[in-house]
């Protein structure tokens, strides 16, 4: 064997979510190499957890793809800031958004914003199970059937 695998050095916050800044090595999330084909031309996307992790290897790689992002995320600001530069570099809109997902109010004034300000919503990914916990995908998806004005699923 000619390569030596490495394991990362461990890494712990007290502070959970977490913040990406101080973290050694620094997350990858841009994929840098990657280009996008337009698969996602026109279309508009919530994510939730955007500012960091997979969430914000999912916004990158969205816009890469054409799409408009909005993210929501809890309070770490400078993460968000971060991952909306990187939505622009790809020649795409990013709405930064924070509020506690787990708050169905905080998911419809989203969608609102997402729809009066991007012109539509098209997608919904969840990536934030620190904030709200389990139940936070499904108030999610009641808040933007309510914003939307759709009928609740049973």
């Amino acid at each position: 064997m000619d390569q030596i695998l490495q394991t990362p050095p461990p890494q712990h916050q007290v502070m959970q979510p977490g913040i990406e800044a101080p973290m050694r090595p620094h997350p990858q999330s841009s994929a840098i190499e990657y280009v996008g084909s337009g698969k996602l031309d026109g279309k508009v996307a919530i994510i939730t957890g955007g500012d960091s992790g997979i969430g914000k290897a999912v916004a990158i790689a969205f816009a890469k793809e054409g799409a408009d992002v909005l993210i929501v995320y809890l309070n770490e600001h400078e993460d968000a800031n971060d991952t909306k530069d990187k939505v622009e570099a790809a020649g795409k809109k990013c709405l930064l958004f924070p509020g506690d997902v787990g708050d169905e109010n905080v998911c419809k004034l989203a969608v609102t914003q997402a729809v009066s300000r991007l012109g539509r919503l098209d997608m919904r990914r969840y990536g934030d199970r620190q904030c709200g916990g389990a139940g936070a995908a499904a108030a999610a998806d009641r808040g933007v059937v309510d914003a939307l004005g759709q009928r609740r699923p049973e």
